[in-house]
């Protein structure tokens, strides 16, 4: 391979390529296989975040780089730097830890929220294109899983109803409730490629988003996660309310209500594994009236949150320190449920953060969520908006960025589109 410089010495040529070309296509690469490994293998996803952060040192180490000027410019992006709050509430209560085992956890996971939004606002700048390029990988990446994970539920579909029976999942490769939030932004995705009239190659492929699209609508209720059931709707709710409003067809909000009435009544009437899980929930909320909890229940989930709730009584200012929180969360279940046969963190993002760090806390926090979707009017952008209307819905039964997957799903997303401010408008883009 030829190497050589340009004439201006500034910059290497490697073969056809220049060096900007082959970090830029690099960066790519890793950002598609940070996609793949979020579906299908975490340690992918993890390899893929130190190539993006190996492509920035790169970049640094570049002759004729000027450092000072890239600073000055990331520190006027308060929509990327505040992202750092959040692994800043850990070493809040860095001075009182009584479980470090715990506490050097919460700080590892936090970690990319201080790293990846200047890897991110390094990188070289994609094209339009090489942008609605990585949704559409996404998108055939979401569809050739589905379909393996249909297939799977076909061959064995005894076992796969036993277990919706018994409050399990049907069998995926990567965490259910994460995987079915991916696929409600898949869709977003989709209809956004179908609006857009984009296709890579062929005008053709304009038919098969459309058909993909359709595709993983049916397979996110046939999966029957409900966290995903419940992110996608509320999307759609706070997109349509928007939209309906910005153009003041008020009539649209009829129908707009009455297609998220009718789609799930209709899904629930053609799917079993929708029809099984349904069965269970009800099931499982009269258990937790009866005063029981199983293990696979959501009655256990609605304990952790009364487990929350007393954590955050005993210290509501500035919490009981998010180091400290697992040993609260094992005192609060021996006082309060001695017999529950699982112990678990509050199963809702605010209250973990409220146990953790209290209202102060949970103040800066909001901050830190919420700055960079109304940053510059952030959210006209309507990728964005999915994705926050999704993120928080999630957020209200699970404590989703509190674990290392979770970080990288809403990281991903966020950050993607924070680089690209209004490219995920459907009009006026």
């Amino acid at each position: 391979m030829n190497v050589n410089r340009f004439k201006d010495g500034s910059r290497l040529q490697i073969g056809l390529y220049s060096e900007i070309e082959i970090r830029l296509y690099l960066s790519w690469f890793c950002l598609a296989a940070q996609l793949l490994g979020m579906i299908v293998a975490p340690w992918v996803q993890s390899a893929s975040m130190f190539g993006l952060t190996i492509l920035v040192v790169w970049e640094l180490l570049r002759e004729r780089v000027d450092f000072k000027a890239r600073w000055q410019a990331f520190v006027k992006r308060p929509d990327l730097w505040i992202l750092a709050i959040f692994m800043l509430l850990p070493l809040l209560s860095a001075f009182d830890v009584q479980d470090p085992e715990y506490f050097l956890e919460r700080l590892k996971t936090k970690v990319p929220f201080f790293l990846m939004p200047w890897v991110y606002f390094m990188l070289p700048n994609f094209s339009q294109r090489q942008f609605l390029g990585l949704l559409y990988f996404l998108l055939v990446l979401l569809s050739i899983t589905g379909l393996g994970i249909f297939l799977n539920y076909l061959f064995h579909f005894q076992e796969a109803q036993l277990e919706l029976k018994e409050g399990r999942h049907i069998p995926m490769p990567a965490n259910h409730i994460r995987f079915s939030s991916m696929v409600a932004m898949g869709i977003f995705v989709g209809y956004f490629l179908w609006f857009k009239g984009y296709f890579w190659k062929k005008s053709w492929e304009k038919y098969l988003i459309a058909g993909l699209t359709i595709f993983l609508l049916a397979f996110l209720h046939f999966i029957a996660v409900r966290s995903g059931l419940l992110a996608l709707y509320f999307a759609v709710l706070v997109l349509g309310v928007r939209h309906i409003y910005l153009s003041r067809r008020f009539v649209y909000l009829f129908l707009l209500l009455a297609g998220l009435f009718l789609l799930p009544l209709f899904a629930l009437k053609t799917m079993p594994s929708l029809q099984e899980k349904l069965n269970y929930t009800l099931y499982d909320l009269q258990q937790y009236r009866n005063g029981n909890a199983t293990l696979h229940s959501d009655a256990e989930r609605l304990r952790t949150l009364q487990v929350g709730w007393y954590i955050f009584q005993s210290a509501p200012w500035c919490g009981v320190g998010a180091g400290n929180l697992r040993r609260e969360v094992e005192f609060q279940y021996q006082t309060h449920f001695p017999d529950t046969p699982k112990v678990m963190i509050p199963h809702n993002q605010f209250l973990f953060v409220m146990a953790g760090s209290g209202i102060l806390g949970l103040v800066l926090f909001l901050i830190g969520l919420f700055l960079p979707l109304f940053f510059r009017k952030n959210y006209v952008d309507d990728l964005l908006l999915a994705h926050y209307s999704m993120s928080v819905a999630a957020f209200m039964v699970e404590a989703s960025i509190d674990n290392a997957m979770g970080v990288a799903v809403f990281n991903f997303f966020l950050l993607l589109l924070l680089k690209y401010p209004g490219w995920g408008r459907f009009a006026g883009a």
